[in-house]
């Protein structure tokens, strides 16, 4: 199950809670999220977030959530 506190836990591990966190391999945001992460999400949920909603805090929450169902549903 994605909890908010999973979720937070995730974007502390990830970024420290920093929204304008870049990382080593273009990971974005808060969750660290990639491009390739984004696409899956929009494949699997008929989303249309873009990469540069990673920036935003609420879009990048909701994107996490959905990508962490996709993770879960698959394991």
């Amino acid at each position: 199950m994605v909890t908010d506190a999973l979720l937070n836990r995730v974007a502390w591990a990830e970024s420290r809670n920093n929204p304008k966190a870049v990382g080593k391999q273009g990971e974005r945001g808060a969750y660290q999220l990639k491009a390739i992460a984004i696409r899956e999400v929009n494949r699997i949920h008929g989303t249309g977030y873009l990469p540069k909603d990673a920036w935003d805090p609420i879009k990048a929450r909701e994107i996490a959530r959905l990508y962490l169902l996709i993770c879960e549903h698959r394991c």
